[in-house]
């Protein structure tokens, strides 16, 4: 008798919890969502994430405002993030610093264990590029060129320990190579070294930045698996013989804990953007393409990528900071 009634009172319970779940997702969002980026407005993963989020408005009924909180190698976002309600309404551009962060900085995050994986949305290409007045025309120019000169070739990049920084280690490493890494704060002011006269030498960008510079500079070499769709004629670095990749994979992650049913909601409703012609156009120009992973599959993919993120910064010789 006791043993039914148990029995009843938990299948009424499974039931009660089931609804519950429903009118969540059913209600969910009845309010603005907040997605924190962790750079400057004006950036390329910025730009990604203001136009992907204004998509993404017309599937969710609801307005999505960008809060930037850029720094601390997007600690400061990811932290707030971390920390708000598991309801759907604090959510965060996730990219690879994210995942480097562990072999970084001491008892930061966990970038796994501490959110929950919503969606993979897009990478962005990077590549090696040169002043236009510069004697290098290919990759194999530049290199040659840093093997006759040891340590007096130097390139810039958007900042120490960030995934041009770890790409331009690890290709100086297979080519056996000295140069002289010059870190800024941003590819704005690397740009400017670039084209100046005393400058840097070269300078490993986002595509969407050196294209900014028309004909003031030269691309040598795109670090991806293949070409770029809107500049197909620059090489590969694997094409000349270089098994170097720089991903700046990104994607929508939540606090650890969210209800499976709101992460279901916001997954299917960018998923819907991502095959818009208009999210097409969108990393078309920004010199991005879609990648999509689904929730499950973007927290398997990050487990195994921030094994391979340690590897890149032992490989650069970072050290662990406070």
């Amino acid at each position: 008798m006791f043993g039914n009634v148990a029995g009843k009172l938990a299948a009424g319970m499974i039931l009660a919890l089931a609804a519950l779940g429903a009118q969540a997702e059913a209600a969910y969002p009845s309010r603005p969502i907040t997605i924190v980026v962790t750079f400057q407005a004006g950036g390329l993963l910025d730009a990604h994430m203001r136009g992907t989020a204004r998509l993404a408005e017309k599937e969710l009924g609801q307005s999505v405002v960008i809060d930037n909180r850029p720094g601390g190698m997007s600690m400061i976002g990811a932290r707030a993030v971390a920390n708000a309600a598991p309801d759907g309404y604090t959510l965060l551009q996730a990219s690879q610093n994210l995942l480097r962060v562990p072999y970084l900085m001491k008892g930061k995050i966990d970038p796994v264990g501490d959110f929950t994986y919503v969606i993979g949305l897009a990478d962005a290409e990077h590549v090696v590029a040169v002043p236009a007045g510069s004697p290098w025309h290919s990759l194999k120019d530049m290199i040659d060129a840093a093997r006759a000169r040891p340590g007096t070739v130097s390139y810039g990049t958007t900042g120490m320990g960030g995934t041009p920084h770890l790409a331009m280690t690890e290709l100086t490493r297979q080519a056996g190579v000295r140069m002289v890494h010059v870190p800024f704060k941003g590819a704005p002011d690397a740009t400017v070294s670039l084209l100046n006269t005393g400058g840097i030498d070269a300078a490993c960008l986002p595509y969407s930045e050196v294209a900014k510079l028309g004909g003031k500079a030269r691309i040598l070499s795109v670090l991806s698996a293949q070409r770029m769709k809107l500049d197909p004629g620059v090489p590969t670095a694997i094409e000349a013989g270089y098994q170097v990749t720089a991903p700046s994979y990104i994607g929508i992650v939540g606090p650890k804990g969210m209800d499976p049913a709101i992460v279901e909601r916001v997954q299917s409703a960018f998923r819907k953007v991502m095959q818009s012609t208009e999210y097409d156009a969108l990393t078309t120009r920004l010199g991005m393409y879609a990648l999509y992973r689904s929730a499950a599959d973007y927290r398997q993919w990050a487990q195994a990528r921030t094994l391979v993120e340690k590897q890149l910064v032992q490989t650069a010789g970072l050290s662990v900071t406070e």
